[in-house]
């Protein structure tokens, strides 16, 4: 039996309206920008099954049941994965067609399937701990000082890796991981390099994680802050990389943000996760960030694929505009034209909007120039013009201006 390629499963996904799906089976009450129905997975009264348009999601406030369109076949009509997919390309017009299948290939199979299910199987455990855990006060408090509520942490599925790392451990063998699996992972190394018996030490703990999803709303790793002033390890560390994580391939929040961008015409890219997440919780579901390392050609062309357009928000500072620069340069390799929303300087996307509200971000927004006009005049701000070797530099920051316009 050959294998369904990841690509078409993303082209059928991007093909099906998740509203006009189970608006076949039941009929839908609109609710603001979403429409609710009595959850079909278990019996309620009052509706608080959630359609969501924008994200192409459900989710039922009741049970818990969530997921794509695939999703909701595969549970609705109790069909197997392989089954739902071709359900869904019929009803898109999408033809399949299978790559062909070996022993060693279905071997890899098997392992990308078990490092998935081991990663949401730990996103899972992460954001149970933050919810219930007593350890995890200081956590849930440095949430709050962000800004953050509940509701923000479910949606996102932050967690908080318990500081007792044998925790983690006793999650991941009652599901029936080994210790093999969590080294691949990227979640645990091993205490002694090459000595199997040494046994693991867990790569988070006290620390809240964010998961990292990827383009098809899969947990593919985790992104982890620090939360006291005296851990001397980096303020955020993420997943090693592995098979499934690679941080030059990956943008926080595209699972989320791909269908608002092609709404919307355009990409919001930001520098930061929690940038990211405030932004979307303010209205702008079109942001997406890099990991926390420069940007790549990979990123350029992920995006490329969703939308043709590109708006940068990052720091208003001199460092954030130097990142902007090589960030436009790959976005511009790739045929993608790049405006620049400026920020003051000090202050980043979360700042600013806790400071001013979203109403001034989207008018800041709105007023995002072409990347060149941006920057010069930021520079222009920034200069005498009395001066004659600042006169040159201007004039040749315009040259080069032209040259990529």
């Amino acid at each position: 039996m050959g294998m369904i390629p990841r690509e078409t499963i993303e082209r059928i996904l991007e093909a099906t309206d998740i509203v006009d799906l189970i608006g076949g089976y039941f009929p839908l009450k609109r609710s603001g920008s979403d429409f609710k129905i009595n959850c079909p997975f278990h019996g309620e009264k009052t509706p608080s099954f959630n359609i969501n348009p924008a994200r192409q999601r459900y989710k039922c406030f009741g049970c818990d049941a969530s997921g794509s369109a695939l999703n909701f076949l595969m549970e609705y009509e109790n069909l197997p994965f392989v089954d739902a997919v071709r359900k869904l390309a019929d009803r898109a017009g999408i033809q399949i067609i299978e790559e062909a299948s070996d022993p060693e290939s279905d071997r890899k199979r098997r392992k990308i399937s078990r490092l998935k299910e081991l990663n949401n199987k730990s996103a899972r455990f992460f954001h149970e701990q933050l919810l219930r855990n007593p350890d995890a006060t200081h956590a849930r408090e440095y949430l709050k000082s962000r800004g953050f509520s509940k509701e923000t942490a479910q949606k996102w599925l932050i967690g908080w890796a318990p500081r007792n790392s044998k925790l983690f451990l006793q999650m991941a063998r009652e599901n029936g991981f080994n210790g093999r699996e969590i080294l691949q992972a990227g979640l645990g190394g091993l205490k002694e390099k090459n000595n199997p018996r040494s046994g693991l030490w867990v790569k988070f703990y006290d620390q809240l994680t964010f998961p990292i999803h990827n383009d098809v709303d899969d947990v593919v790793g985790f992104s982890a802050r620090i939360l006291r002033e005296d851990d001397k390890r980096g303020k955020y560390i993420n997943t090693n990389e592995t098979p499934l994580f690679n941080k030059s391939k990956l943008l926080f929040a595209l699972n989320k943000a791909r269908r608002p961008m092609g709404k919307e015409k355009f990409a919001l890219l930001c520098e930061g996760q929690v940038d990211a997440i405030v932004l979307h919780e303010s209205g702008f579901e079109n942001t997406i960030a890099p990991l926390g390392t420069a940007f790549t050609e990979q990123h350029a062309r992920m995006i490329k694929r969703y939308t043709d357009r590109v708006v940068l928000c990052y720091d208003g500072d001199n460092a954030g505009l130097a990142a902007a620069d090589k960030t436009f340069k790959q976005l511009t390799a790739q045929g993608l034209p790049v405006r620049l929303m400026h920020l003051p300087d000090g202050d980043d996307p979360d700042t600013f909007v806790k400071k001013h509200g979203a109403e001034a971000f989207k008018k800041l927004l709105g007023s995002a120039k072409e990347y060149f006009d941006a920057k010069l005049d930021k520079e222009l701000k920034a200069i005498d013009l009395s001066s004659a070797a600042e006169n040159t530099s201007i004039t040749r920051a315009c040259q080069i201006g032209l040259r990529h316009g």
